[in-house]
């Protein structure tokens, strides 16, 4: 039965959304969960098949563009491309059904926009309605540029991209132009969801209906788009950029410490992420608005009936009990995608090492402010949001797990004895913070259980075991130790003894293990008892990044105390960087993410000076250990 327009108020614009906002905030939050669930995976082993078929391990900064090169790369991204169609057509479809309810002041449900998706399925897979997707393939590209500029404001662009940019400049613009002119054409065909949802017509009989409408009508509703769309972009930036002057604002008040401008980048990075997700999720339902209140204007100003909005037909005779199942599915779904993904979380890795956000590692603790591998020492790196610890851990007389890096504790308290001769209670006597300044004296060892009980749930611990021979149980008592907090998924053993590596995966295989070397030698990243490695940064090349990262492994350098050091090794694409300044690390890696104006409003703002190693010499220790 058609609606006549002179008989009710109907609602346009915002109110679009807002009438039925229940059933949109429902639906989306539900087929966007199930479509991340469900294509995350397809897509993640998509891409490693790409490389895999393209003659690459994995993917670094080095080789991203040589890969995108590549026909199979192509081939991939087409799949994507028509995957992502069918995702945006389906959810621009129940929208629209929405907006139709809405429009005629109908209330309806997030399982009524269900079934018009499945409403959707019966439409778009139509011989006569695959132009739809046409439509879609013509005009995405067009939302997706507006998409990436705003990302560029937002989000620093790495040297090695500007390179590759500057040098394709002219593709990039005959790309831009067949964007532009691809979108105008099918602008023409704007309205061809709606003519199947709304009208319920075929678009082989609707095709002329819709040119008809869009006849005097056509820049003006192009300009109107492309201006909404623009918008909403800027308005994203623009609200980040006024948050942000405030927290600048509120830190440049605040100057009574280092760690103020690594929370505002902190603050700034993660205000920047859920701007982007905010604009990314609702990208279909901002323009499915501006689309469907552009189409009922438009029918209005021809004067034309608006079908009446019918609900969804219940399927089967007992539609509560499908609507049941229905649900039950979804909920199935999800369960089972997201245990398939922490079970098989190895095979569903991206074999990529591209724009990921290096982790800290404060070596020995804040050891440039505090005495070493004490709990001074540890409080205070987690005072400067370093991401993990670096500690050593050796084995007393008695059985005791103490934090300390020599064998002999000469250096660190004046008692020229080693720790596996000294009892727990003797080494208690000792003052491990005299040596440092006279402000930590009677600082004590502490043991791994104290370090533990600190730590549990503010920092990760990357625990370096250094056995001496003269140790029994050593890895069954630190294995006991971390399980006994719970933190085997927040801690790494590591160690320089591969056999004590070894014995630690036969004992708890789901605990990360990694060799830390001085030097990397060939084929050793093929270690079947390693999951990591860490090496002294000025062994790391590239090719070695690219070796270790294609056998699934991670990279850690160790011990990056300048700026300059620290860029080097972000720009070969190591997993992480372990450093006795854990606040300028966290400075710089921070600033590599975040856009240049920012980083500079942050710098004016205060004035950064980090602390840097005293001596450059204690990158290595005379033993050449970490």
């Amino acid at each position: 039965m058609a609606w006549k327009r002179k008989g009710k108020k109907h609602l346009r614009g915002f109110r679009l959304i807002t009438y039925n906002i229940k059933a949109i905030i429902g639906f989306e939050i539900l087929y966007k969960l199930l479509f991340a669930l469900i294509s995350v995976p397809f897509i993640v082993m998509l891409i490693n098949a790409s490389i895999r078929l393209t003659g690459f391990r994995y993917l670094t900064n080095q080789n991203l563009f040589a890969y995108l090169r590549k026909p199979q790369t192509i081939v991939m991204l087409i799949l994507i491309l028509l995957f992502a169609m069918l995702y945006i057509f389906f959810e621009m479809t129940a929208l629209t059904g929405c907006f139709h309810a809405s429009y005629q002041k109908k209330k309806i449900t997030a399982t009524d926009m269900f079934r018009m998706v499945v409403a959707g399925f019966r439409h778009v897979f139509r011989p006569n309605n695959i132009s739809a997707l046409l439509w879609l393939m013509m005009i995405l590209p067009f939302f997706t540029m507006i998409y990436v500029i705003a990302l560029g404001f937002l989000t620093h662009i790495p040297n090695f991209v500007k390179t590759e940019l500057k040098r394709i400049v002219p593709i990039l613009i005959a790309a831009g132009v067949l964007v532009v002119v691809l979108a105008m054409l099918a602008m023409r065909y704007l309205y061809c969801i709606q003519e199947l949802v709304v009208e319920n017509r075929g678009l082989r009989k609707g095709r002329k209906h819709i040119r008809d409408m869009m006849r005097g009508k056509y820049w003006r509703t192009g300009a109107g788009l492309l201006g909404w769309n623009l918008l909403c972009a800027g308005s994203v930036v623009l609200i980040y950029q006024v948050i942000l002057l405030m927290i600048v604002g509120i830190t440049k008040g605040l100057r009574m410490s280092t760690i103020l401008p690594v929370v505002t980048l902190k603050g700034a990075t993660n205000l920047r992420n859920v701007m982007l997700m905010i604009y990314f999720l609702s990208f279909g339902i901002i323009n499915t608005m501006f689309i469907m209140d552009s189409y009922l204007r438009r029918k209005e100003s021809m004067e034309e009936e608006i079908d009446d909005y019918e609900y969804p037909k219940q399927v089967g005779r007992h539609p509560r009990r499908l609507h049941a199942i229905m649900w039950y599915i979804i909920i199935l779904l999800v369960m089972n995608s997201i245990s398939t993904m922490s079970l098989n979380s190895k095979k569903l890795e991206l074999q990529a090492q591209l724009f990921q956000k290096p982790v800290i590692m404060a070596h020995r603790g804040a050891s440039v402010k505090c005495p070493e591998n004490t709990l001074s020492a540890f409080r205070q790196a987690i005072d400067d949001k370093a991401d993990w610890i670096e500690l050593d851990v050796q084995m007393t007389g008695d059985g005791v797990v103490i934090c300390t890096h020599d064998p002999n504790l000469r250096r660190v308290t004046g008692e020229n004895r080693k720790v596996s001769s000294m009892t727990y209670e003797e080494i208690q006597k000792l003052d491990a913070g005299a040596f440092f300044s006279e402000e930590y004296t009677g600082e004590k060892i502490p043991t791994l259980e104290e370090v533990m009980e600190l730590a549990a749930g503010k920092i990760k611990l990357n625990i370096e075991m250094k056995p001496t021979g003269d140790e029994v149980g050593f890895e069954e008592e630190v294995i006991r130790i971390i399980y006994q907090y719970a933190m085997e998924y927040d801690c790494m053993i590591c160690s320089m003894n591969y056999d004590t590596l070894r014995r630690v995966k036969e004992l708890a295989p789901n605990i990360t293990t990694t060799y830390v070397l001085s030097m990397m030698y060939s084929t050793v990243w093929d270690l079947e008892a390693v999951d990591a490695y860490s090496i002294h940064y000025m062994m790391i090349t590239p090719n070695l990044v690219y070796q270790i990262k294609s056998a699934g492994k991670d990279i850690y350098a160790w011990t990056v105390n300048d700026e300059k050091s620290m860029e080097l090794m972000l720009e070969r694409g190591v997993d992480g960087l372990i450093t006795d300044d854990s606040l300028l690390a966290t400075k710089v890696v921070l600033a590599r993410y975040a856009p240049g104006t920012i980083v500079d409003m942050v710098e004016e703002a205060i004035d950064v000076t980090g602390p840097v190693a005293e001596a450059s010499g204690k990158d290595v220790q005379e033993d050449g250990e970490e």
